[in-house]
């Protein structure tokens, strides 16, 4: 893996901005990078490099020798005191704090940029010259931590001068940072001693003990939180206050040498630690350790024991002091990258509080812009943008360090330049190594310039992962998915060849490689490409699919739903699918309509394109589903068509309809209802449908007399229809001849007969229906002019009166239409007997003795005579009535059946002749007596 950059590159001109702060040039080196052969399978970006060898140069004004490498080294102080030799180093703010092996603190100010002047050189304890052996700055207090000769002492900040009335703990082998308590605005830090490790406690008003642990020759310590690896009598450990728990490491020396332990921070749960041999001299080996014990990241081999150790992920600054700074790539390939030296004073290593910013570093600036700024995929020509990017970049490109090497030389600040260009190649092996860069990366706070640099290395890993899988499997999607917060997932979707919407905007340094991997037809690697689709989309739904854009949701869900297609899963589940996609998928759907039907029909409606689905329904035939529809989507309609449109679909659906009947126009009035539509507009748009009309009135009710008369009209049609259909007036002519021939006196009339007989055929089903159907029209009603016309439709087609005696039924409905004389001869043509007894008077009563006299059988006819006789003996009130009887009778009758009826009518002549008599004499009498009495008065009033 290269440190530089082979690649062409396209002319940048820019000038670079004033960026406020000192601006630091590079100390002055020569690289001549050595030409590399390229491997032909090996996949690139634009601006790959190859490996470059690093060579030694000299600077022409400064004692440092450094070596081409990962690192740029800029100058902050050139030039320190020279009979001091320097232990310490920290920056606050504008101030720069240095520490000596004589006990010297030097505090320098920055009086302008890249100007600094000595403000103040004390010392810690002016009675002795021993070591400041560490600084730690508070600088959310304004203090600091300086620890000289065991003994710890609180300073203040800016000014760097021991804190007044605050207390000093004597005894310190090594103190750890802990935390920061906001509530409490207070620091923690560890302090070893002895016999103990205290926990103290320091804010602005001064230094308390927090806690005591009875852990005992501690002699370093690094601690994350509650996490401590310490060194103790030779041998590291780690140590979890939280559960007591001690985990034994390895030695510091394996022949009990006395070497310093090297404790570093790795990250925030790992350790580095260096374990050397029985001398400075011997090689050692720089170990990572977890919270477990358990080493990570492998072994780094070192050329000798370090004085001290940084990390700067991926590398780790490693000082040997007399043979300078040596720098170790970590990863697959670990090795020393680079060397830094100096011939005049050993030197140190340090990470401030400050990170220094604004280097002048314009050749490197342009490689990483060139790189880091975005461009289209799919488009082209949208110049404006692609300057944008390339403007938008290089407003945040920030260089930062917070990394020193300092010593009699001086103080330089350690630049590492930007990760994308220590990833330059598609190897395999560093799909883990930019894994591991990710990880250690997102455990620190992240600028928005550093998020860009992590989205390209993001990118970069999942295309070498693509590159390199031998079958794309649900690990490399998920790969993928997680990492679609920096990656636009629609690039996975561009390289496997399916449909991109919208345009993806990808790291210029990447695009070469991502035609390259599109180009390998990766999607033949895919087993079952269906289940990897449906993979993404699930993972997307677990992260919350409203939070993506609509081009990635969109491109997600029509790939997904074009492939359901081309495996002829027409049934899919339209809710699948973002309501964000469902436009494409319509226009999909739409070019075969006829095909699709159903599954159109369910994208309509969850788009809430009810019109168009009803256009859909009208052609293609499916105007049985018309009604269902309305039934459940009607209330989405607009007002517009439910004003405008909808009657005249529901007619349709009627008209087309194979059986129309109650049940259909109940379901058409269920959605006029619903909508708050007025139902009886549909009467008028019916027409002359009669059917339909009768219908839709029939559910309304029939209040206007109009639609009384029409609903009648419509069901006497019927009536008549269903007759002459079924031949009902043959049937009826058997039934009245049945009827006709019973000469039972007391049988039922002849109407209950008539709709006995009718009730229990089945052939006259209908016609009892369409009968009652016109009875309940004027019952519930009672409208007389309804009832004239009622009975006159029916005298149209009715034969003896027989429908007329059925609809009217009572005798006050008959005597409106008809005479006494004709409800008579109605009644006795059919030998309805007690009903013809009703219509009985002086002048017709020998015409019904003649009929029954007349009946061929005599037993039966003398007995009707008799029942005639003797319930109508009222009418035969005088001897010429009785004589004309008598006379009619035949001499063949069995006189004694009329004996008695006829005696009975005797008795009664004579019985009315005598009072008769009576009377008249009574009356005479009366009549003498009153002539009497007017005479005497006549007389009386002559006198």
């Amino acid at each position: 893996m290269g440190n530089g950059d082979q690649d062409s590159i396209p002319s940048v001109t820019e000038s670079s901005p004033q960026e406020s702060g000192h601006d630091l040039e590079p100390d002055s080196v020569q690289q001549t990078p050595e030409t590399v052969k390229e491997d032909p399978e090996t996949v690139k970006g634009d601006h790959q490099t190859d490996k470059e060898d690093c060579e030694t140069v000299k600077e022409d004004h400064e004692t440092l020798e450094i070596e081409k490498g990962p690192f740029i080294v800029f100058p902050l102080i050139q030039g320190l005191p020279s009979e001091l030799q320097y232990t310490n180093f920290e920056a606050y703010g504008e101030n720069i704090y240095l520490g000596t092996a004589t006990g010297d603190l030097l505090h320098y100010f920055e009086i302008e940029p890249r100007n600094f002047m000595l403000v103040s050189q004390t010392k810690f304890d002016e009675e002795s010259s021993n070591p400041i052996e560490k600084m730690i700055l508070l600088p959310k207090i304004e203090r600091a931590l300086v620890l000289c000769n065991g003994t710890l002492v609180v300073f203040l900040l800016p000014e760097f001068a021991p804190a007044p009335n605050t207390l000093k703990v004597k005894r310190i082998n090594d103190i750890a940072l802990k935390d920061f308590s906001e509530r409490t605005k207070s620091y923690k830090v560890y302090a070893a001693q002895k016999e103990h490790v205290k926990l103290l406690k320091i804010s602005i008003n001064g230094l308390t003990l927090s806690k005591s642990y009875d852990y005992k020759q501690i002699e370093a310590l690094k601690a994350h939180e509650r996490i401590l690896a310490v060194a103790k009598s030779n041998n590291y450990e780690i140590i979890n206050l939280l559960t007591s728990k001690n985990i034994p490491l390895f030695r510091v020396s394996e022949t009990n040498s006395p070497l310093k332990p090297i404790i570093a921070d790795f990250n925030g749960h790992e350790f580095l630690i260096a374990t050397g041999g029985a001398s400075p001299e011997d090689s050692s080996m720089a170990l990572i350790v977890n919270h477990e014990g358990d080493i990570v990241y492998g072994t780094i081999v070192l050329e000798n024991y370090p004085s001290s150790i940084l990390v700067s992920y991926s590398y780790i600054i490693v000082n040997f002091e007399k043979k300078g700074v040596f720098i170790y790539r970590i990863g697959e390939d670990q090795k020393m990258v680079q060397r830094i030296t100096s011939k005049t004073s050993n030197l140190h290593i340090a990470s401030t509080s400050k990170l220094f910013k604004n280097f002048r570093n314009t050749e490197s600036k342009q490689k990483v812009i060139e790189k880091l700024r975005k461009v289209s995929l799919t488009m082209d020509g949208n110049h404006l943008r692609t300057e944008n990017e390339r403007d938008y970049v290089s407003n945040l490109f920030v260089e930062g360090s917070s990394i020193a090497i300092y010593g009699k030389s001086g103080i330089h600040i350690l630049v590492k330049q930007s990760p994308i260009l220590d990833f330059t190649r598609f190897d395999e092996m560093y799909i883990e190594e930019i894994n591991r860069y990710l990880v250690q990366k997102k455990l620190e706070p992240i600028s928005e310039y550093e998020k860009i640099e992590l989205n390209y290395l993001s990118t970069m890993m999942l295309l070498i992962l693509s590159l390199h899988c031998k079958s794309f499997n649900e690990s490399v999607i998920k790969e993928w998915c997680s990492n679609k917060e920096s990656v636009d997932i629609r690039l996975l979707f561009y390289i496997l060849g399916f449909r991109i919407f919208g345009d993806i905007w990808v790291p210029n340094g990447l695009t070469k490689a991502i035609e390259d991997v599109k180009s390998l037809k990766l999607i033949n690697r895919c087993n079952d490409i269906s289940h990897l689709l449906a993979l993404i989309k699930l993972e997307m739904n677990k992260a919350g699919a409203a939070n993506e854009s609509e081009e990635v949701t969109k491109t997600v869900d029509v790939n997904i739903f074009e492939l359901q297609l081309s495996e002829n899963q027409i049934c899919c589940d339209v809710s699948y699918f973002d309501r964000r996609s469902l436009e494409e998928i319509t226009k999909i759907l739409e070019k075969e309509p006829n095909k699709y039907q159903d599954l159109l029909l369910k994208v309509y409606e969850r788009r809430g394109m009810f019109l168009e689905s009803l256009k859909l329904l009208k052609k293609d035939g499916g105007l049985n589903r018309m009604l269902p529809f309305f039934k459940s989507h009607i209330t989405k309609f607009p007002s517009t068509y439910i004003d405008n449109g909808l009657l005249e679909d529901l007619l349709l659906i009627i008209d087309t309809s194979k059986v129309v009947d109650t049940h259909l126009i109940d379901e058409v009035m269920q959605v006029l209802t619903s909508v708050k539509a007025d139902p009886r507009r549909l009467i008028a748009k019916a027409g002359e449908q009669s059917n339909v009309k009768a219908l839709i009135i029939e559910n309304l009710g029939a209040q206007d007399p109009g639609d009384k008369q029409y609903l009648a009209e419509y069901y006497i049609v019927k009536l008549q229809r269903n007759m002459q259909e079924n031949d009902l007036w043959d049937l009826i002519a058997e039934f009245l001849t049945s009827y006709t021939r019973d000469m039972t006196y007391t049988k039922c009339s002849v109407n209950d007969f008539l709709m006995i007989k009718i009730n229990h055929n089945e052939k006259f089903k209908d016609f009892s229906k369409y009968l009652q159907d016109v009875k309940s029209l004027y019952e519930m009603n009672q409208d007389g002019s309804l009832l004239n016309n009622i009975v006159k439709q029916l005298e149209s087609f009715d034969i003896g009166h027989t429908l007329a005696l059925l609809f009217l039924g009572t005798h006050d409905l008959l005597r409106r239409f008809f005479t006494k004389d004709e409800l008579f001869e109605i009644f006795m043509t059919c030998n309805d007997f007690l009903n013809t007894d009703m219509y009985l008077d002086d002048n017709n009563i020998i015409k019904v003795f003649e009929h029954y006299v007349s009946l061929s059988r005599r037993q039966i006819s003398n007995s009707l005579i008799s029942h005639l006789l003797e319930r109508n003996q009222r009418l035969l009130r005088n001897q010429k009535t009785l004589l004309n009887i008598l006379s009619q009778i035949p001499n063949d009758s069995d006189f004694e059946t009329l004996f008695n009826p006829i005696f009975c009518i005797i008795r009664n002549i004579e019985s009315r002749e005598i009072d008769l008599s009576l009377k008249k004499s009574l009356l005479k009498d009366e009549i003498c007596i009153h002539k009497s009495l007017l005479n005497k008065l006549n007389k009386d009033k002559q006198s």
